[in-house]
């Protein structure tokens, strides 16, 4: 069996003696590298990168002394391996500089081995926890806006419905209008800004409902889950015209709405998300509505939608796409001189499924890309025969 590898660290002193002496007392726990300044220092953490998992520093050295390398070191990608202060002098005006300067801790001489070795690893322990934390907000939360990213929002959504399923959940899905002219308007600056400005609007109203989730799906879209019975859609809608109209008196934005009354709370999240995406698609062709809900009609269409997608594979691989030929004629000699290929859906029990009813579907999950390709093989093989 291969032996676990030791933790790495440095120690910076520009006394021999003194790196020795430390080597020696840390040596069968940890693989130890040296440097004799603070220069130094950072040439063997250009070298070792993240391996090096704490930094024990002397304060007094040529060169570049342990003050000078706490200030240099928060501008580097190193800023949070957690240092360890050394000096000889008891001096507690020394301590609160160098604490002050970013140290993780302080360390006077003579050494205590026991207690010192302790304290390293506390030092270790608590900067690995720390990034463990930070790994873990940034794979949960947006980096722009620091909201819940889309998967962390599905995953909390989902967790909140089926932890209360006697209470009924509204769904709502927010984005702007043609923001992409509004973000080349801003510059992708003034975008950034804007989107931070909506998330803090997120943050303003979490107080006021009793089991609320929200996050940032990606662009300009936004979603938020809240009771039913607390949703008051005039008020909210309100709120979010009179902050977003106040943000920029120049500029023309709509916020449009899409919203979904949750029936059941065992229903994908991925799902609720699409009906209210699809709701908030009857905003924009209406100049004036901002605000749209997921209703019957919608919901026919969906089914519809369903069926076509869970039997377009199968109608696929046994051969229900036929090709349709419409001539061309010249207006010149009134004779034929080609044919435009158009798609035809046989279905075996439904008949003939006309194009429009499949054809938007396709291009909307990507299997227009197979059913291309289908195409240009059934017509080649028939121009050959």
């Amino acid at each position: 069996m291969v032996a676990p590898r030791k933790q790495l660290i440095l120690v910076v002193d520009d006394k021999e003696i003194n790196r020795l002496m430390l080597k020696a007392m840390f040596s069968n726990v940890y693989d130890v590298v040296e440097a004799e300044n603070g220069k130094q220092a950072f040439e063997q953490l250009e070298k070792n990168g993240d391996a090096v998992k704490a930094i024990l520093l002397d304060l007094m050295m040529p060169v570049m002394d342990g003050h000078e390398f706490l200030i240099q070191i928060k501008k580097t990608p190193y800023r949070d391996v957690p240092v360890i202060a050394l000096t000889g002098a008891d001096d507690p005006e020394i301590e609160e500089s160098a604490l002050r300067e970013g140290a993780t801790d302080f360390i006077t001489k003579p050494y205590q081995p026991t207690i010192f070795k302790t304290r390293l690893q506390n030092a270790i322990d608590h900067s690995s926890l720390a990034t463990l934390h930070l790994i873990t907000h940034m794979a949960e939360h947006d980096s722009l806006t620091n909201l819940y990213n889309s998967n962390y929002f599905f995953s909390e959504t989902h967790k909140m419905l089926m932890t209360n399923s006697d209470i009924r959940f509204t769904f709502i899905r927010l984005d702007i209008e043609h923001f992409r002219n509004l973000n080349s308007y801003w510059g992708d600056e003034g975008g950034n800004a804007f989107l931070k400005f909506l998330a803090g609007g997120f943050r303003d109203i979490e107080k006021y409902f009793s089991h609320i989730t929200y996050g940032r799906i990606t662009a300009d879209i936004f979603c938020l889950c809240i009771p039913t019975k607390e949703y008051q859609e005039e008020k909210m809608l309100n709120a979010i015209l009179k902050q977003i109209n106040n943000y920029d008196t120049r500029a023309f934005i709509k916020p449009v709405l899409g919203v979904y009354d949750v029936l059941d709370n065992s229903t994908p999240v991925e799902k609720i998300y699409t009906r209210a995406s699809n709701a908030s698609q009857m905003c924009k062709r209406i100049h004036s509505q901002y605000v749209a809900h997921f209703d019957e009609k919608m919901a026919v269409a969906e089914a519809e939608e369903e069926a076509i997608v869970s039997e377009m594979k199968e109608a696929l691989n046994t051969n229900q796409f036929v090709a349709y030929y419409q001539p061309k004629y010249s207006l010149k000699t009134n004779r034929m001189y080609g044919a435009e290929a158009l798609v035809r859906w046989i279905h075996p029990t439904k008949g003939i499924i006309v194009p429009n009813r499949f054809i938007p579907v396709f291009e909307k999950n990507g299997f227009i890309k197979e059913l291309d390709t289908y195409m240009w093989n059934t017509v080649a093989q028939q121009i050959r025969k």
